[in-house]
């Protein structure tokens, strides 16, 4: 680990235990963080579900996963690189399940 690094988890340490033990008022995330929070944990459960079957790993590649990635791009909107990032992922996981169909045939 590089100087810096170790610097940063020694920041991470002591600003937990200022936090905890200390007087120091813990950080404040904004809502807008908490509610995409909250999101993350929805998707991680579907996905948990999702995958618990030996079928639905294929059906969440092929379907879900594109699906999701457009729903939250679409969030996120047109500013936002991470937003149009996962637009085109999902159209190219979208034509790749296209493809795969198409050799099967």
């Amino acid at each position: 680990m590089s100087f810096s690094g170790l610097r940063k988890q020694f920041n991470k340490a002591n600003q937990y235990l200022s936090e905890t033990i200390g007087a120091t008022e813990p950080t404040k995330l904004d809502d807008e963080y908490n509610e995409m929070e909250r999101k993350v944990d929805v998707t991680y459960e579907l996905i948990s579900a999702l995958v618990a079957s030996t079928n639905a790993w294929q059906r969440w590649t092929e379907i879900v996963l594109p699906e999701s990635m457009y729903k939250y791009g679409t969030t996120l909107g047109d500013d936002s690189n991470l937003g149009k990032a996962l637009k085109d992922c999902s159209e190219a996981y979208r034509q790749m399940a296209d493809i795969k169909y198409q050799l099967c045939d």
